[in-house]
């Protein structure tokens, strides 16, 4: 999987929680079953939206050896307005 960034993520308290996000993403990730790669970033930014009610996110995903003769393919998505 390529990288995930993001607008600013905060919970409850008030503070930023990247670790609980890279917990729930790695978690997400492991568990769903998605096929395309469109798919699992739509997935991604779904659950950042709602989970860490995020205004705004971009999620970017890189799939090394997909194609032959090119290093990798992937998409990015920006999802919600920053």
């Amino acid at each position: 999987m390529g990288y995930l960034r993001c607008s600013k993520v905060r919970c409850a308290a008030g503070h930023t929680d990247y670790k609980d996000v890279a917990k729930q993403v790695s978690a997400y990730v492991i568990d769903t079953k998605a096929n395309l790669v469109e798919r699992l970033a739509e997935g991604i930014a779904t659950l950042l939206r709602e989970q860490f009610e995020v205004a705004w996110c971009k999620v970017r995903i890189n799939k090394r050896g997909a194609v032959t003769g090119a290093r990798d393919v992937g998409v990015e998505i920006e999802r919600g307005q920053p």
